[in-house]
């Protein structure tokens, strides 16, 4: 087994989960190879309690990535 990788696809989950929450969802241009992010603000008070509540996790997440 490869754990290293299916910890990395954990933590992609963990983010891209954080992000999609935060109204920002990368997405691929025809003309360019890197994910383009759009913000939406402002977020409603449910978004944001979410968000408060997921931030730890994505923190410990980049921290562990060394990021």
């Amino acid at each position: 087994m490869n754990i290293e990788s299916q910890i990395m696809l954990v933590y992609v989950k963990i983010l891209r989960k954080y992000l999609n929450c935060a109204g920002q969802e990368p997405y691929k241009d025809a003309s360019c190879q890197d994910p383009v992010v759009h913000w939406a603000l402002p977020l409603c008070a449910t978004k944001k309690n979410e968000m408060s509540a997921r931030t730890p996790l994505v923190l410990h997440v980049m921290w562990l990535l060394g990021v």
